[in-house]
């Protein structure tokens, strides 16, 4: 607290000359960690984490607040006006490709923060036209023995129901 007249006024130790974190920063990137940034608070200050899309240093917590360029899975903002900051790239976008699953089901690209996976459709999909996203709801199309409904996604067929049905129709026009 810096005294004035009658009271005390908050200090911004974050915005001396000398960083305060610079030192710890340093050490957190020698061992492999993301670097730090300074955060004020009150009576004090912390010395916190930059996101792991920041390469170098950062102005705060956020991909978007990173100065000194972007982590692999990143990319800098194209309306970044002053500072780099960085966005996620969407590898799925990018043409990503999935391979099928080891049984033989379809896959689909799932995007994550800094990376990308590949992602198993549910097993009532066909094949052949996979899924928009993991889950029986997500299938473009169901694979034979199940049927899409909506809400539900694909559903198991009742054959046994259909063929009750046709052989009770049946039996009564005989």
């Amino acid at each position: 607290c810096q005294r004035t007249t009658q009271a005390c006024e908050e200090v911004d130790e974050c915005a001396v000359d000398v960083d305060p974190c610079a030192e710890s920063s340093s050490a957190a990137v020698t061992n492999g960690g993301p670097a730090q940034y300074c955060k004020n608070t009150v009576g004090s200050y912390e010395c916190a984490s930059c996101s792991t899309a920041c390469a170098g240093g950062c102005a705060g917590s956020a991909p978007a607040d990173c100065v000194s360029g972007c982590t692999e899975g990143y990319q800098p903002r194209p309306d970044a006006a002053g500072s780099v900051g960085c966005e996620d790239i969407d590898e799925c976008k990018a043409g990503h490709a999935c391979d099928r699953q080891p049984n033989g089901g379809a896959s689909v690209c799932v995007n994550t923060a800094g990376g990308v996976h590949c992602a198993a459709c549910d097993n009532s999909c066909s094949v052949e036209a996979g899924c928009t996203d993991p889950g029986k709801a997500n299938c473009i199309a169901c694979k034979d023995g199940f049927e899409k409904q909506a809400g539900s996604g694909c559903v198991n067929t009742d054959e046994c129901k259909a063929c009750h049905r046709a052989s009770v129709f049946f039996v009564f026009f005989v």
